[in-house]
Order: C-alpha cells, then sequence, then structure tokens
C-alpha cells in the first residue's frame, strides 16, 4: 500500500507508484511513525554487537550525534540508526538496484526489473567490494551488523509501509552497500536517457534537426557528424523496443530518488573572504520528495570526528567537515555511458551481432524474476562486446538493431576506500590524493581548509576511438 501523501499517483504508475513511495518515504521515521516501530528517543537500552556503550542525541531537526570511544562500535550504530530511520527506503533502493522490485510491488514494475538486470549493478558493486581494502570490507561488515541488529529486535515490528507490502526482508550484507554505492554512480549519470531521448527524437524530427536540439557546452560544436549516421535508419521499425525502452528509463527516473541532472556548490578562497578563511558552500539537489534520501549524521570517535550527509545503507560521509576540511560534490553529469546500435539476427533462442564484419554469437544468461502475486518468470539476457542488450519485453531481440548500453569498468577500483579516506584528510592537498582515485562515480569536488580551496573532477571516462556518439 502506499504512503497516504502518495496515493494520488497511483492512477499514473499502478503499483510502480507504490514503490516509489517505499522508496522515498516508508520506513523515513524521524518525527513520527507508530511508537512500537520507531528507535526510542531517550533512555538506555542494551544492543548485542557493541565492545562499549555508545551515546547517541539528537538535535531538533533528529540528525543523530553518535559518540563513542571505538569506532567500530560507532560504525556499528550507525548501521542501527540508519535502520531504524530510512529502514523503507534502504530496502527500497535495494531491491531497485538488484532488479527485484517486482518482488514488492508486483508485476507493473517488471519492466523496470528486466532494465536493471540488464544494467546488473550487481556486478559493478561485486567488482567494487571485491577490489576494497581489508580494512574497508571490515568497516562495512560491522555497518551491516549494525543493520541487522535493527532488522532482527523489529522484526515483527517494521514500519507499516513495509509490514504492509508483504516483503520480507533479507538481512543486511557489506556488499549491499556497495550495491548502493553503484546506484547512486548509475543514477547521476543521466546518458541512458539523454540518449535513449535523443533516438526517439531523430525519428520524430530527423537526423538533419536532431543536432540543433542536442544540449551542448558553449564552447562545443553542434554534433553534425554524429547526428549523421542515424540518416536512413528507420528507428521505431527498427530498433527492437526503442519507444518502450524510452518510457521505461523515465519511470526509472521517477522511481529513483537518487537520480537529478542539478546541485552545486562553491568555494571561496581566503583573499576574496571578509574573514580571511576559505569559505565552502553546498547544494546537493535531489528530486523533490517528502523525504530526501540524504540522511544527516555526526560522529566522534577517536582519531575521527566528521559530520556531513550520508545515505541510509552506505557508511560513508560523502560530503561534510572533519575540523580541518570541508568537502562537497555535485553532479558534474559526465558522460561516461554509451548506447550501442548493434545489428542482430535471431535463431531460434540464439542471438548473433555484427562485429568487425562477422557474426558473433551473444553471451547470453538466465535471469529469475519472482513477482508479487504472480509465478516465477525465467528470461534470457544477451549481451555483446560493448554491453548487455536491453530488452523491454520478455521476448527475445528480433533480427534488427537492438540497444547495448556500455558502461565503465570498476575492477581494481578504490573508490570506497578513496571517500573513506577524504573524510579523514587533514588539508587540501591530501583532498586531491585522495579524491583522484574516486573513480566509478563523477562528480565536481570541491574542498576547503582554512587556508586553500580546489577542485577536483572525479570519474573514468571512455576513450572514444570513433566519435563522441550523441
Amino acid at each position: 500500500m502506499a504512503s497516504p501523501a502518495l496515493r494520488h499517483f497511483l492512477p499514473r504508475f499502478g503499483a510502480a507508484a507504490a514503490a516509489a513511495s517505499f522508496l522515498s518515504l516508508a520506513g523515513c521515521q524521524l518525527g513520527g511513525g507508530d511508537p512500537e516501530t520507531v528507535l526510542p528517543a531517550s533512555g538506555t537500552f542494551p544492543l548485542k554487537g557493541l565492545a562499549q556503550n555508545v551515546s547517541v542525541r539528537r538535535n531538533n531537526m533528529g540528525m543523530p550525534l553518535i559518540e563513542s570511544s571505538a569506532y567500530h562500535d560507532a560504525l556499528f550504530t550507525l548501521g542501527y540508526i540508519h535502520a531504524g530511520d530510512r529502514i523503507g527506503q534502504m530496502l527500497g533502493m535495494r531491491l531497485l538496484a538488484q532488479g527485484r522490485l517486482s518482488e514488492m510491488a508486483g508485476a507493473d514494475a517488471l519492466e523496470v526489473d528486466r532494465l536493471m538486470r540488464s544494467v546488473n549493478l550487481k556486478q559493478n558493486a561485486s567488482d567494487l567490494y571485491n577490489a576494497a581494502s581489508p580494512r574497508l570490507k571490515r568497516f562495512f561488515d560491522v555497518y551491516a551488523r549494525g543493520v541487522n541488529a535493527y532488522l532482527f529486535r523489529y522484526r515483527d515490528k517494521l514500519p507499516a509501509d513495509v509490514a504492509s507490502s508483504g516483503y520480507k526482508p533479507e538481512y543486511w550484507k557489506p556488499e549491499d552497500s556497495a550495491l548502493i554505492f553503484s546506484l547512486l554512480n548509475f543514477s547521476l549519470s543521466v546518458n541512458l536517457q539523454e540518449e535513449l531521448s535523443a533516438l526517439v527524437l531523430a525519428q520524430k524530427v530527423g537526423a538533419d534537426k536532431l543536432a540543433w536540439l542536442l544540449p551542448t557546452y558553449p564552447d562545443e560544436e553542434l554534433p553534425f557528424a554524429e547526428a549523421d549516421k542515424l540518416k536512413g535508419l528507420n528507428l521505431n521499425n527498427q530498433v527492437n523496443d526503442l519507444s518502450d525502452l524510452n518510457k521505461i528509463a523515465l519511470q526509472l527516473s521517477d522511481l529513483n530518488m537518487l537520480g537529478v541532472a542539478a546541485s552545486s556548490n562553491w568555494a571561496i578562497a581566503p583573499q576574496r573572504s571578509r574573514s580571511g578563511k576559505s569559505l565552502l558552500a553546498s547544494d546537493m539537489q535531489l528530486p523533490a520528495g517528502l523525504n530526501s534520501a540524504w540522511s544527516f549524521v555526526q560522529i566522534r570517535a577517536p582519531k575521527y570526528q566528521v559530520s556531513g550527509v550520508s545515505i541510509a545503507g552506505l557508511p560513508l560521509v560523502l560530503s561534510g567537515f572533519n575540523g580541518k576540511l570541508a568537502w562537497s560534490m555535485s553532479n558534474v553529469k559526465g558522460d561516461n555511458q554509451d548506447l550501442f546500435l548493434e545489428k542482430i539476427k535471431r535463431e531460434g533462442n540464439r542471438i548473433s551481432y555484427m562485429a568487425d564484419g562477422k557474426w558473433v554469437p551473444a553471451a547470453s544468461h538466465q535471469e529469475t524474476f519472482l513477482v508479487k502475486g504472480g509465478s516465477p518468470i525465467r528470461e534470457t539476457v544477451y549481451e555483446t562486446r560493448h554491453g548487455a542488450l536491453l530488452n523491454a519485453s520478455a521476448t527475445p531481440p528480433g533480427n534488427g538493431l537492438s540497444l547495448a548500453l556500455q558502461v565503465p569498468n570498476f575492477k581494481d577500483d578504490k573508490s570506497l576506500d578513496a571517500f573513506f579516506d577524504l573524510s579523514r584528510a587533514p588539508n587540501v592537498e591530501k583532498a586531491f590524493d585522495t579524491s583522484r582515485e574516486i573513480r566509478a562515480i563523477t562528480l565536481n569536488m570541491i574542498f576547503a581548509d582554512a587556508s586553500n580551496i580546489g577542485w577536483q573532477v572525479t570519474g573514468r571516462f571512455p576513450n572514444r576511438r570513433e566519435g563522441q556518439g550523441l
């Protein structure tokens, strides 16, 4: 059942709107909810898993201050607090990233699940987690144990929207935090939606006019050469599921509370400020909703003090202040996703695609969808050298053109460690050193210590051999 404030959206999106309310509102319990489901506001209570006592105080906005004599206890408590405040958000984002929303929302979310299974954020998250240091993996494990302490204690008293969905939450795994990070990365790059929309627009207005309508920076040439590559193609008839894929991508945008192509941040050098000290301001924007995805937290532990912005499910402070350094992130809209038009042919259940003038068998694997209120569905996902073929229906793509999505490779990527190290950086110089290792996500990173400011663009970008694409 959707949250009351969002029920008026149900006629438009059906059960997927219920999923949207689950993602953005359910389980976010600050300032309300059944007392049986809400963490106590005061008092002392035992929590198995802590080595020593931990203090949690909240300001008048409900933001927690966690004080501990051991960093591991602080992380455990952060997991418990995140779950207590935002368990619906955490579970919803995990299901979305896994391509499993239909387990909670029913068949109306199945098309979004198909797209997310093709995107395969689970593989990205696995690569990121496997590349992380043993230290970082321990941190994620301790945090996960804190989340699970909440799930166990409140297993029969979960927030109403979570309980009424019928979905039985699985315990949190350390890898799930890497999955939330991968979802954030995927969401902040809007290339998939832009390129799908460009193809739909090209079919309506023609390739000649398309270049004039595509957004560019002031110093960039209009992409006439790239648009010319679409001439002669009947995209609606030749590209499998083009219009349906575009609709699903728009639906995904409505569901995903993390993705929005906006935000800004500023830093002012000491010589330009009245105080003679650096200034930093951050405006981290997300889609409008009844609850922001951001969760504010302050942690005090030996050798680690930080306050700032986190996302429930991820034990990292993404933007904040550690007493010496302030840092902030905004969306750089990095062009690191590409759609490839693949010429394919189908022979029974086998799919081949054209590569270097030859037909090459597409790799394939099976995916099983467990749909609420229905029977399990098994489907095949096909993959070319560029990435998975995006499919909007249960029917395998037929002869003609299909779209393959290529995203950066995250093997040996140290972005998770780099974000933690950034939160401990004592100055701008060290912030530059650590932020250069943030390659799994494209951001404008702004830093300021008392005497200096800095700007670093992060991310991994493709070295395109044959044009820049749309």
